[in-house]
């Protein structure tokens, strides 16, 4: 499984099938303008949404203002 684009996104039931734990994660960023908690494993990231769906995205870089 890779994402094609800068964020995807599909049914954790499929990311379940693929072997995906959603117990292990590296990390955690709150987004600051919708407060979206992304949960991260090294490089890729993911946020729950409604529907039983998870959106994917690949790191960012975290800057302090």
């Amino acid at each position: 499984m890779f994402i094609k684009k800068q964020h995807d996104e599909m049914a954790n039931e499929k990311l379940l099938k693929e072997g995906f734990d959603f117990d292990y994660h590296t990390h955690h960023v709150i987004s600051k303008i919708k407060k979206n908690e992304f949960i991260f494993c090294f490089d890729y990231g993911y946020c729950v949404l409604p529907g039983q769906k998870v959106k994917i995205i690949k790191a960012f870089e975290y800057k302090e203002e």
